[in-house]
């Protein structure tokens, strides 16, 4: 069955023709068996000879379509095998990985175990072997186990700019090549009609605010702040030292980080978890601002100043110190030894822990 072409295929391959017309007409003389007598007049052999053109050119452009469609699908094949061991690679690389997390943390938690035993020798002991016992136990305190992120987990941190009329209050901020806590923001327009905005910040590191003004398309670089919980293990003078319970790290910070002051550092217990917030800048990267304790925390009571002179009516309350060295006022009825939940920003009683 001959195939049909309408006038644009024709036209597209009228070089191919003109090509074959100079090869002259003897290829296209003789006469097929099958074709009847209007096949022989001169406008049936130019008929044919446009037929068996066109036949032919499809078939040429079919099969330099079919080559190429082979030549694509190999590509693709040797694309698809690199990928897959690409991918066999980073699921090996990843499990590598794991096994050595595991191991720096089984590590983690014996230097810890360790540490411990050795403060307790040191208490037993006296003199030189006390200093020296505890100086090697902070010392296997500090020691950091790394901890490898996988890389299928590894994202880059991106950093942007926002207008200064879009910024919120709580947004951390980098100007004069410092962290600044926004407080407050302030629009208003000015006498020439432009507008101006007031932000009113906070030094994250010094805690001085300042109150800056900006035009309306004035952007400042927003930095990212993510809060992580940690362990407080001991202080030593002003710093304390904090670890991940999750990854061993161990990180040391100044006690007037703390974001309640020093009368919220004089609350800090063993063991409490504290929420630390980390800042990462372009600059400097990742690094830790400042710590907040717990709103409620369980402390024991070490002893009690009892009341003297006759019942009054009401809750009658008393002095009462804690096993860190806090004094608060609770109610008769706590005893030395109670467990009593306390409001460490308020510093109150809250009620006992049964």
């Amino acid at each position: 069955m001959s195939r049909q072409f309408g006038p644009r295929s024709v036209r597209s391959f009228q070089h191919l023709h003109n090509r074959s017309a100079l090869l002259g007409e003897r290829q296209f003389s003789t006469p097929s068996p099958h074709l009847d007598s209007r096949s022989s007049s001169p406008a049936g052999s130019d008929s044919l000879k446009q037929q068996k053109l066109n036949d032919h050119d499809l078939e040429y452009l079919e099969s330099q379509s079919d080559e190429r469609i082979t030549g694509l699908s190999a590509k693709v094949q040797v694309l698809k095998s690199i990928t897959g061991k690409i991918g066999d690679e980073i699921r090996s690389g990843n499990s590598l990985l794991d096994s050595m997390n595991t191991q720096f943390a089984d590590t983690g938690t014996i230097l810890g175990r360790t540490m411990h035993n050795f403060k307790i020798m040191a208490e037993k002991e006296s003199g030189a072997t006390t200093s020296t016992m505890s100086l090697f136990a902070r010392a296997l305190c500090r020691t950091r186990t790394p901890h490898l992120v996988p890389i299928n987990q590894s994202i880059a941190k991106r950093y942007y700019k926002l207008s200064v009329q879009s910024i919120k209050r709580g947004q951390v901020v980098q100007l004069k090549e410092k962290a600044w806590r926004v407080l407050n923001r302030d629009s208003s327009s000015s006498g020439r009609g432009g507008a101006v905005v007031k932000i009113e910040m906070e030094d994250l590191m010094t805690k001085a605010k300042i109150n800056e003004r900006f035009k309306s398309g004035d952007s400042l670089e927003i930095l990212n702040m993510q809060e992580e919980t940690m362990q407080y293990l001991y202080s030593e003078g002003n710093t304390i030292h904090l670890l991940n319970p999750e990854t061993f790290d161990q990180i040391e910070m100044s006690m007037s980080a703390c974001e309640a002051g020093e009368d919220g550092a004089a609350m800090l217990e063993d063991g409490m978890n504290l929420t630390v917030s980390f800042l990462t800048t372009p600059e400097e990267g990742r690094n830790p601002i400042t710590f907040k304790l717990p709103q409620n925390h369980t402390y024991t009571v070490e002893s009690v100043v009892e009341r003297a002179g006759q019942a009054a009516k009401g809750t009658v309350y008393k002095t009462a110190t804690l096993a860190n060295g806090a004094k608060l006022q609770v109610p008769e009825f706590v005893h030395e030894g109670d467990r009593v939940v306390v409001d460490i920003a308020a510093r109150k009683y809250v009620k006992r822990d049964l």
